[in-house]
């Protein structure tokens, strides 16, 4: 699980509990290309409460951006990705609520 960010991750330690619920998301995918001779790790994220069946939802490609309209599924590549990583930079319990770690 990863709480996305737009410019610093202090951003996210300012947040509602109901902006925290939008920008987590769980990795579900990764792997890499090569473009023009340069190669770029991708990512695939899908949202925390996304319940649909994984084919019907469609990933977005670009970076997060705070005030934009709500993706259940984002594909960004390694360049685009800012996010705090649970395990690492918080905790969160079954109930949602998240313990900062770092």
């Amino acid at each position: 699980m990863v709480l996305l960010y737009e410019d610093t991750p202090e951003e996210i330690r300012q947040c509602t509990k109901d902006e925290l619920v939008r920008r987590l998301y769980k990795v579900t995918g990764m792997s890499s290309m090569v473009v023009g001779g340069n190669e770029y790790g991708t990512l695939v994220l899908l949202h925390s409460q996304e319940a649909r069946p994984s084919g019907e939802v469609k990933a977005k490609n670009g970076a997060y951006k705070q005030n934009e309209e709500f993706r259940s599924s984002i594909k960004l590549l390694h360049t685009q990705f800012k996010a705090l990583v649970a395990g690492y930079d918080f905790e969160i319990n079954d109930l949602g609520e998240i313990k900062w770690l770092r």
